[in-house]
């Protein structure tokens, strides 16, 4: 469990007493800003330590947001028959997608998210986006040469990933070294590495264009994923993914509820009690 440095969580004694639960680490290191290479630390960091470990197929990169749409034991199930790589992903430039250029001013332009936090600004965070491309056009900036013989990919940094393909995105790999230093002053960069790595490595054949995730996104460019409620069962239902976000607060109680009482686990959402000063508390389950 990884917890920003300066997320309140982090001085709450509930959050430390996980650690007692078998197989619960507790990670309070990294206090990344957003959009930043920092970001991308935090996965590699997490990729490291999860290559030391020897009983497990997959990580499962999940926000604390997320939360299941089957239940535990339909997880499990579901990876035990499959050996593929679940990451989004797409080739740069994606117009349709990320429009602009394309994605590809994420990594041609100058952008400063590694020393200005800037997403705490809300609305204006997107016009500093614009802004800042402007003027990199502007002053002529283009950090040109980056291409070293890879096609780059971007795509959602929420994702699943096989133990086989796990030690591909070390940094022991020159290629991957190159890479990350190309990504320093880009914008994002855990939303391109894994994917350009993976995609140009010889395990792209694995790799499953979905991550399995429901994310319902508001539109717009920019926009940030919608919170979740009880109108969302049905499509969550029948959308053949396996986690969803986001969950946050009271709007997303009842819709727990409805997924839990589906796995004949209902009674572990516990709407008295306040886990780290939220409005709804989830007792630790093996099985979750």
């Amino acid at each position: 469990i990884n917890v920003d440095k300066r997320s309140p969580l982090a001085k709450s004694p509930r959050l430390w007493e996980l650690q007692d639960s078998k197989n619960v680490q507790v990670i309070n290191k990294f206090s990344p800003r957003w959009g930043s290479r920092a970001l991308l630390d935090v996965h590699l960091y997490f990729w490291e330590l999860c290559n030391s470990m020897k009983e497990f197929r997959y990580i499962h990169f999940i926000s604390g947001e997320d939360f299941p749409i089957i239940s535990p034991d339909d997880i499990y199930n579901y990876f035990e028959n499959t050996s593929k790589d679940y990451i989004y992903n797409f080739p740069l430039p994606s117009y349709s997608i990320w429009g602009g250029e394309g994605g590809l001013e994420r990594i041609k332009y100058y952008h400063l998210y590694d020393v200005l936090d800037l997403k705490k600004n809300g609305r204006l965070n997107g016009i500093f986006i614009k802004l800042q491309i402007l003027l990199n056009k502007m002053f002529g900036f283009s950090r040109q040469g980056l291409n070293q013989g890879y096609l780059y990919y971007g795509g959602s940094d929420w994702y699943s990933i096989s133990r086989d393909s796990l030690p591909l995105l070390s940094l022991s790999y020159k290629d991957n070294i190159s890479l990350y230093k190309n990504l320093r002053w880009s914008f994002c960069a855990a939303e391109l590495y894994a994917h350009t790595v993976l995609m140009n490595s010889r395990r792209s054949s694995n790799v499953v264009n979905d991550n399995l995730r429901y994310i319902y996104f508001g539109g717009g460019k920019f926009a940030s994923p919608l919170t979740l409620s009880e109108k969302d069962y049905g499509n969550l239902c029948s959308s053949k993914k396996l986690f969803a976000r986001k969950f946050t607060g009271t709007s997303s109680l009842k819709l727990k509820s409805m997924l839990l009482k589906n796995w004949g686990l209902e009674s572990i959402l516990n709407k008295k009690n306040n886990m780290f000063g939220r409005t709804n508390s989830i007792k630790v389950d093996n099985r979750i």
